[in-house]
């Protein structure tokens, strides 16, 4: 059985909501990476996100919020792609948790998803 986790378009990587698992993205230091979360399969039918309600955060091991070091632009693409951009941050050998929280219209439903982000030497995806 083949399980889609994730699509790569350009430098792009969307990962599809929905497969209850953590998705894992390394990136180097250096490195400033769009990711995004696809939550058409997980959205009831004429549901949209919200682009003004929709959010992307970060936080590391601790708990703490690092969005504002390592969490750019955060776009709604197409009515069911949250994406946001990654930045050139974070500290080596650290994971951070990326919560992707799609809010939909017209009902406001509340949706999650989250990737763990290594901070990697080499990064891996």
């Amino acid at each position: 059985m083949e399980t889609i986790v994730f699509y790569r378009k350009s430098e792009q990587y969307i990962f599809i909501a929905g497969y209850n698992r953590m998705h894992i993205v390394s990136k180097r230091i250096t490195e400033s990476k769009p990711l995004g979360i696809e939550f058409s399969n997980s959205m009831p039918e004429g549901e949209i996100l919200n682009s003004a309600t929709s959010t992307v955060t970060a936080e590391d091991s601790s708990g703490t919020d690092r969005s504002s070091i390592l969490i750019g632009s955060v776009e709604v693409i197409n009515e069911t792609l949250l994406q946001c951009k990654v930045l050139a941050d974070g500290v080596l050998n650290t994971e951070y948790i990326i919560t992707f929280k799609g809010v939909t219209l017209p009902s406001a439903y509340v949706i999650e998803e989250q990737i763990l982000l290594q901070i990697r030497e080499n990064s891996l995806v």
